[in-house]
Formats: structure tokens, sequence, C-alpha cells
């Protein structure tokens, strides 16, 4: 057993460096990254806001009511929202303010389309817009998004635009464990917008060129896949034009945690599913080495404790990985406003590898439930 603990040491530590230098480009990557001013000058571009929703009648009112607020001329601006079958007043809800919001169009999926990526795509087609801006019912942006993602576009003309989802009103310890993760997740895929390799993104908060989601093709490809309306089209984009980040405060739009295990876990499979189907190298790379060092070292702390003295060797590669995710979420939560929950780093250090576990097992069975469907 002490021979084997010695080669389990061997590997562990060759992941745990490999991440550490992975998490500190990240570092460097998000240092890199300058503030996207807000435009000085007149803003030019028809924009074309998408929501795709499904059984969001408790969420719908509040969300057009934010982009009812943007503070951008409202003759360059129209809404288009998707249902997709919902099974409740979500439509009912949303026509209510067709009479009061004129740029508004509220549009059924036909029987034979189902899904997000079938609404997002039924939307850019019919849309007017040059620039077209993704976010979800549930979603509050502040009145300077639109004009935050607009200035971004203009200045560096990119194919497509990530940007940065929070979330807020964070009161339970679940949710602010939630909180401090997705500060993670939104920090790694700006920092690897910043060091070239975009790989990351959140549907909540994005956007792209229509003529580039076309010339693309859109989800041909993927279409069959229920996940990755994201991070599938940005596999797509980075290929045609560069992608960007838009680091601005303007430019974050928040959400709410969600409030039970149930919904949780099964919000956090399907993010995973994405692995699953993905074919991007940079994902599959960053998925086993986040997965290895977060199984490899548990593992090899248990069997130090029962079966050899190699526990001081474990614990000095765990806080060799503590010290760098601490640093890399430091800089993350400080953006967000979020400094606060790094309280809950060492607490979630115990848990994060079983929730890891599990959740990757479920992405890769490939059945989850999610707004009453059961995708598969």
């Amino acid at each position: 057993m002490e021979q084997f603990l010695q080669y389990l040491f061997l590997f562990s530590a060759l992941l745990t460096g490999l991440y550490f230098l992975w998490m500190l480009l990240c570092c460097i990557g998000w240092g890199s990254l300058k503030k996207n001013d807000l435009p000085s000058a007149a803003l030019t571009t028809k924009v074309t806001v998408i929501i795709a929703a499904r059984n969001e009648e408790g969420n719908i009112a509040s969300g057009l009511r934010s982009l009812a607020e943007q503070e951008y001329p409202k003759e360059l601006l129209e809404v288009i929202v998707v249902d997709d079958h919902s099974t409740d007043n979500t439509f009912a809800v949303a026509e209510q303010f067709s009479s009061s919001f004129p740029f508004l169009k509220i549009v059924h999926l036909s029987e034979g389309q189902t899904g997000k990526k079938a609404a997002l795509t039924e939307a850019v087609q019919r849309a007017e817009g040059d620039l077209v801006l993704c976010t979800d019912a549930d979603c509050r942006q502040g009145r300077g998004w639109i004009a935050a993602m607009v200035a971004a576009h203009e200045r560096d003309r990119s194919a497509m635009l990530i940007a940065p989802v929070c979330f807020e009103n964070e009161r339970t310890l679940f949710e602010k464990m939630q909180s401090l993760e997705l500060c993670g997740l939104m920090g790694l895929g700006a920092a690897a917008v910043a060091l070239g390799r975009p790989f990351l993104c959140n549907g909540a908060n994005m956007g792209y060129e229509r003529k580039a989601f076309i010339e693309v093709k859109g989800y041909e490809g993927t279409a069959a896949l229920a996940s990755g309306d994201d991070v599938f089209l940005l596999h797509k984009m980075r290929k045609k034009r560069p992608v960007n980040f838009v680091f601005s405060e303007a430019a974050i739009v928040r959400t709410s945690a969600q409030p039970a295990w149930s919904s949780f876990l099964s919000q956090r499979v399907r993010w995973a599913s994405k692995v699953r189907q993905t074919r991007d190298p940079l994902s599959i790379a960053a998925g086993i080495l986040l997965f290895g060092v977060h199984f490899m070292l548990p593992l090899g702390l248990l069997l130090g404790v029962f079966y050899g003295n190699f526990v001081s060797h474990f614990l000095l590669l765990v806080g060799i990985k503590c010290i760098i995710e601490f640093l890399f979420l430091f800089l993350a939560t400080s953006f967000y406003n979020k400094r606060r929950f790094l309280l809950l780093f060492l607490p979630m250090q115990l848990l994060y590898p079983l929730y890891l576990f599990f959740v990757t097992a479920g992405g890769f069975s490939g059945t989850y439930s999610w707004k009453g469907r059961q995708v598969s």
C-alpha cells in the first residue's frame, strides 16, 4: 500500500502543479482585463433582446420591466419573448406588456419546436437588430446594461460578447455558497477570454452579431442537445472573430440562487451535461483537470490516514491548491462585491469534492428535469 501511495502522491503532485499553473494563468488573465467605460458618444446599434421563457409567470413581469427601464433609445430597441410551450400563464403575463411597450414581440414556438435553442433560433430569424442580446426571464438588469453591451461591441466589433452574471439577495448559507461558486465560474470564463482561449460563458448574459449567428449556422450540429445554448455557440463563434468579455459593473445581470437542493442539483447536472457533449479540447482538458484534482487529493488524504504516513504530503498539495483558488476568488469576488462570502471558502473545500462527483456523474447520465420537462 505504501508504494501505491507513493505513486498516488506523485500523480496528485503532477495534477496539482498543472492546476496551480492553470489558476495562476487565470489570475494573470483576470488582472489584465480592462474596464469597459460607459460610452461618451451616442450609440447607434439596433439591438434585439431575446428572452426564451418556459413556465416563468412569476418572473417575466419583473424581467420585462427591467428592459423597459433601459437607458437606451427605444427606437433602436426590440425585445422578443419566445414562449417555449409554457404550462402556466407566462404568455398571458407577457402579453399584458404589449400595449405599453411597442418594442415588445411575443412569439409561440410551434408544436414541432421545443427547447431553448429552438426558441433562440426562432427569435434570431425574426430579429431586426444587428446585435442580439440574450438574457433569461428570471434576470434583472441595471438601467445601463444595454448601453454597456453596445458600447463594448461598437468599440471592438467582436462577433460575440460574454458578460458577467451574479446572484443577488442571498439570504441562506446555501445561497451564499452558490454565489461564491458562480463568481468563480464567471471569473474563469472572463480570464479565458483575456488569455485568448474563451471556452466558458453564461446564457443569462451574452450577445452576438445576428449576421455572425447566421454565418456559423447557429446551433446546427448541436440542436439535438438540450443544453449548451451558450458554450456550444461560443465554440463556433470564436473561430470567426475575437470574443470579448464586457468588464463593466453596468453590464452585470443579476438573478436568484436556487432555493432548494433539488432545483440546485438539477440545474448543475444540466450544466455538467455540456461536458459530456462537448468536443472542445480546452473544455475537456479543464474538466479533467478540475475533476482529477478534487478527486485525487481527498482520496490520498483518506488512504494516507489509514494506510501510511503520507497525510502531511497530501496536506501540502491541498494547501497549494487552496492558496491559488483563494487568490483567484478574491479577485473575482472583488468585482462582484461578494468578497464577504470568502468566509465560506474553507467549508466549501470539504463539500466540493462530493458535490463535484455527484454533479459530474449526473451530467454523464444524461437525464435531468428542468422547467417541468424531463430531458435526456
